[in-house]
């Protein structure tokens, strides 16, 4: 795949300087990529120290204060009961961090006891997937003990991942080993600043088969750490591939998820499983409880077993061919076990629509009425590959109420190796719930930062990054003048972004860092650099190598010494 699209985006006269300026600017007040830290509560300020006095009895009495009882006037009592309040509220605080510390040996134990007993570096037993599964549960329920914060969460959504051999390849340490890790270094910032994060997960991992794309869809078990150690704690695994390598491979992708520490939804080791609480995840976060659901439309022609029904959760009943036979009843179902669970918000996570295509189709609209209706308040689609409609909706539910939902019909591609430039654009989604007195959930704020995977090839080896759009562009904007490469890719950029706007809406776009608003105006006000710009700085840097050439060729002509002239003297 070429590194760049040359001459990018069209912008009035072709000329970057006094090309036209975008119908949108960037927002003069952006969202701010991370959320602020929420205020903690205020400590009661404690009355000027004063001087004692020993009174009748030996109680303190102030001086004009013309008000005492017990030594003490009504501000002092204030302050006292105050800070009574503040060394109980520090108390809660200690004992729900001295919970959660007991609640991580035993787990930390748990952990080490079944490793050790199951003797084995690969994935753990299917007895151990329990035991593993209830270790992170209670890790779980220990951070979730520990929080005092106020009911606010916010939750950051991405799409597709799989693994390509060329994405194996970059991967691949000096030792061997595999570091997945590296190609996110540059959006670390925005899954920081959340308090979960989730992905899909479109790959296997199964020991003894080659890595990659077809037709085994496979990847290193270090994928799954690295993701874990970037911050993602949920993936779906209800997807087109997950069955490519059959039971066993979908049995070993979820074993190797559990020891990496990341929970999956969508596939199911047992019919027990799959039936305990419709199918979903079921997490407590920031005192809101939070139900995931995950479909998928296919599954790349392969059937379940007979008997195995269970193992991947599917739209349609016919999801190997025609995907016209909707499983509406199961649907609804589910729907009404995450309720009777006690889920405040239902997150469907759902693998549907067309590749490539960012329209949103009959059967789609189906899907999400049918689920809106019936609770859903989030729908996050993945599978087109590229970035599609968001946006609130408002609902009128069942019971006739109304309310406000979220809707993602695709974002795109987060960590593939795209067959189309077009999939190099992408978003993360976070989405921020709020409870109120009355016990209210709402979707307090919803926005994107727009992404953009770079691949650039050296020596026939694909390098792959994630790059954040915004700061991207700002760093290009501040150099004193761009070569040809770095103006071909600044136009790349643009033309992502604006196609990013065009399907996504500017107006949930977080914008970039307050440092970076400036420039990145400028960059979008000043447009594309044209083909003819391009070429020219080509000229100059092929002008500039070629005397260098001449330079250098011309200074080792100089540094070499001439041949001296030897003249044999006859014999005598």
């Amino acid at each position: 795949m070429p590194q760049y699209q040359d001459g990018g985006r069209k912008s009035g006269s072709g000329s970057r300087r006094g090309a036209r300026r975008p119908d949108k600017p960037v927002q003069s007040t952006p969202k701010k990529n991370t959320p602020q830290p929420r205020r903690q509560p205020q400590q009661a300020q404690q009355a000027a120290p004063r001087q004692p006095q020993q009174g009748y009895g030996g109680y303190d009495t102030a001086q004009g204060s013309g008000q005492t009882t017990g030594g003490l006037t009504k501000a002092e009592r204030r302050a006292r009961i105050l800070r009574q309040r503040e060394i109980m509220r520090k108390k809660r605080r200690n004992r729900r961090l001295l919970i959660a510390i007991v609640f991580l040996l035993v787990v930390g134990i748990l952990f080490f006891v079944i490793r050790h007993f199951n003797g084995s570096e690969n994935a753990p037993t299917d007895a151990g997937l329990d035991e593993l599964d209830q270790a992170m549960d209670l890790e779980e329920a220990a951070e979730e003990a520990a929080y005092d914060g106020s009911p606010v969460a916010r939750i950051a959504f991405v799409g597709d991942i799989s693994v390509s051999q060329a994405q194996v390849q970059d991967a691949t340490r000096s030792d061997g080993t595999y570091d997945f890790a590296q190609p996110f270094q540059s959006i670390t910032g925005y899954l920081s600043g959340v308090d979960y994060a989730v992905a899909n997960f479109e790959t296997t991992m199964v020991d003894d088969l080659s890595y990659g794309g077809e037709p085994y869809y496979n990847a290193p078990v270090q994928l799954a750490g690295s993701l874990r150690g970037l911050g993602f704690r949920l993936v779906s695994t209800a997807n087109t591939y997950m069955l490519n390598n059959g039971i066993d491979g979908l049995v070993s992708t979820k074993n190797y998820l559990t020891e990496a520490k990341l929970k999956s939804v969508g596939t199911y080791l047992s019919q027990e499983d799959r039936d305990k609480d419709g199918g979903a995840y079921i997490r407590d976060l920031h005192k809101i409880r939070f139900a995931f659901l995950s479909y998928t439309k296919g599954t790349d022609s392969v059937t379940m077993p007979e008997g195995c029904e269970y193992a991947l959760n599917t739209l349609y009943d016919d999801y190997s061919d025609y995907w016209t036979d909707l499983r509406s009843s199961q649907i609804r179902e589910d729907i009404q076990a995450c309720k009777d669970a006690g889920a405040e918000v239902i997150i469907a996570l759902v693998h549907w629509g067309s590749e490539y295509s960012r329209s949103v189709n009959t059967s789609q609209e189906t899907v999400t009425k049918l689920m809106l209706e019936n609770g859903v308040d989030v729908i996050i689609g993945t599978h087109p590959h590229v970035v599609g409609k968001m946006g609130f909706q408002e609902v009128e539910l069942l019971d006739g109420t109304r309310k406000q939902c979220f809707v993602a019909y695709s974002l795109g591609d987060f960590y593939t190796d795209p067959e189309k430039d077009a999939a190099c654009s992408t978003v993360m989604l976070s989405l921020e719930f709020s409870k109120d007195d009355q016990g209210k959930v709402t979707i307090s704020d919803a926005c994107y930062a727009p992404l953009y995977m770079q691949i650039t090839e050296v020596d026939n080896k694909k390098h792959f990054e994630l790059l954040d759009i915004y700061s991207t562009i700002a760093g290009l904007e501040r150099l004193e003048k761009m070569n040809s490469q770095q103006a071909t890719q600044m136009n790349t950029l643009l033309s992502a972004l604006d196609t990013i706007h065009s399907n996504a809406g500017e107006e949930l776009d977080m914008g970039p860092q307050d440092e970076d608003m400036r420039v990145v105006s400028k960059a979008i006000e000043d447009g594309a650099f044209s083909a003819d710009e391009i070429r020219a700085l080509r000229d100059e840097e092929r002008a500039a190598e070629a005397s260098a050439k001449a330079a250098l060729a011309a200074e080792q002509k100089q540094t070499v010494p001439e041949p001296e002239d030897v003249t044999e003297e006859p014999e005598e």
